[in-house]
């Protein structure tokens, strides 16, 4: 993340973060990361939740390690760009899961607080599951075809 020209606010979903947590982070996402304007991008307390979760769920040894490791450097990255899941988060988590389950769309719940964290924030989602996302009244960006 080295300062790019654009100015738009970026929160980056789990799977995002997943991936650049990888040794062999797919190229399309290390480009994007790197275009990035550092004080521009975000993380979301869900995600972190997210990917707590999954190192808990993983036995002891070298790969959970690693993993932990990554996770924080993750959070010494973003620091003080990590946002959390509010009380205008959590107005408009709402109106999107009901406005989804109407138009037959629901979505998981952890992507509906990503999706209104990031509405109430003004970012925009970089995701790979643009479909879970769609019509949650954010922008997107797919890393993956960067």
């Amino acid at each position: 993340m080295n300062g790019g020209a654009d100015a738009r606010r970026y929160l980056l979903d789990t799977n995002v973060l997943s991936e650049a947590m990888k040794r062999d982070c797919d190229p399309h996402v290390l480009d994007f990361l790197q275009s990035l304007d550092l004080p521009q991008a975000f993380i979301s307390t869900i995600s972190v939740t997210e990917l707590l979760h999954g190192i808990e769920r993983l036995p002891d040894g070298k790969r959970r390690r690693q993993l932990e490791q990554a996770l924080e450097h993750l959070l010494a990255t973003f620091g003080s760009r990590i946002l959390p899941f509010d009380l205008p988060a959590s107005l408009n988590c709402a109106a999107m899961l009901a406005m989804r389950e109407r138009n037959g769309r629901p979505t998981a719940f952890a992507d509906a607080q990503i999706a209104a964290t990031a509405k109430a924030n003004a970012c925009v989602v970089a995701t790979r599951n643009i479909k879970d996302f769609e019509g949650a009244g954010v922008q997107l960006v797919d890393p993956w075809d960067f």
